[in-house]
């Protein structure tokens, strides 16, 4: 019919809501049905939905499939600093750091303040051993509600190791509160 909705939002929306409540398997359908939609005006909007399923099937284990996605996405729009980030941990995973850090530095470059970005950019210092520069990285990381535990974890961790004892705890209990 002419009044025929836009199917590509709420298919997208949904899968959203299902992989919030982790609900994988059908997020990703939900996601697949949004794609094949007739009703995908703009391109941004399958950008967004391509990024959401190799979160997805990241989430899932299936490294391989999540590349794909996310390799798709970037085909799209080059500069997705979360599509970028989440390659670099995929492929540090994988023990390759070159193309790790490669796919970090494009990310911060486009989005320095982005605390996702920070807190892997973080890792991947702290994997080098490059505590010092590490630090300012995971202080940024902190600001984002769901990863500040995390990051708070690796700060107190730093200062641990600087022989800081009273930022240490501070950073720790910090973590503790978040998590």
């Amino acid at each position: 019919s002419l009044k025929a909705p836009d199917q590509f939002r709420p298919h997208h929306n949904l899968g959203v809501a299902y992989q919030k409540q982790g609900r994988l398997k059908e997020a990703i359908e939900e996601f697949e049905k949004a794609l094949e939609s007739k009703g995908v005006n703009r391109r941004t909007e399958k950008v967004v939905t391509y990024y959401h399923l190799g979160r997805a099937h990241y989430q899932l284990g299936d490294f391989h499939k999540a590349k794909g996605f996310y390799e798709q996405a970037l085909q799209m729009d080059a500069n997705l600093p979360q599509a970028l980030a989440d390659l670099a941990v995929l492929y540090g995973a994988e023990g390759n750091a070159e193309t790790a850090l490669a796919y970090l530095e494009r990310a911060y470059g486009m989005d320095s303040e982005n605390p996702y970005v920070n807190f892997n950019m973080g890792l991947h210092r702290m994997r080098q051993r490059e505590t010092d520069r590490a630090e300012g990285h995971f202080v940024k990381a902190s600001e984002a509600e769901a990863i500040k535990g995390s990051a708070h974890l690796y700060l107190g961790m730093i200062y641990k190791q600087k022989k800081q004892l009273d930022r240490a705890e501070m950073h720790l209990k910090s973590s503790a509160a978040a998590n």
